[in-house]
């Protein structure tokens, strides 16, 4: 029996912050954007993975930001095309989960680890002429991470 997993998660992000004055976007460094501070954006990951019975899990994921600004957000006589979004990567993604014991307090500990690289971006460019200050394309955002699920306090039955 093949085990493959597709997953798809779109969030809507809504933000209400003030910002010193005369400033309407931020830096998001989660999802690498300029967001408005009053204003949405959305996100949408894509994961296909191959899950072995062994705990360990290969795939790839597709990561998509759509920011929503406004007109004000933009200065006087700037272009208002929205040249920020979308955003697309696409890399490898694998977990290994250590071990699935729903009787533990401590469960399912799993280390992830994924690179992407940027197929579009206004700041990460291929080294062609005019974007020389810009990231290059071939330099990957790297994740390592670690999980797991657990009772803090367990209720008695």
């Amino acid at each position: 029996m093949k085990m493959i997993a597709i997953r798809n998660e779109v969030t809507f992000y809504n933000n209400n912050i003030r910002l010193p004055t005369g400033n309407d976007v931020f830096y998001d460094l989660r999802h690498d954007v300029l967001v408005p501070a009053k204003g949405w954006f959305l996100t949408n990951d894509t994961d296909l993975l191959y899950m072995t019975k062994f705990g360990l899990n290969a795939g790839v994921r597709n990561s998509l930001v759509h920011v929503f600004y406004t007109s004000k957000m933009y200065g006087p006589g700037e272009v208002t095309d929205n040249p920020n979004t979308p955003m697309d990567r696409l890399g490898p993604v694998l977990t290994y989960t250590f071990f699935d014991r729903p009787e533990k307090r401590f469960n399912k500990p799993t280390l992830i680890f994924a690179a992407q690289w940027w197929l579009k971006h206004r700041y990460r460019g291929q080294g062609a002429p005019g974007m020389e200050d810009r990231i290059h394309q071939g330099i990957p955002l790297f994740l390592l991470g670690f999980s797991f699920t657990g009772e803090l306090v367990r209720s008695k039955h």
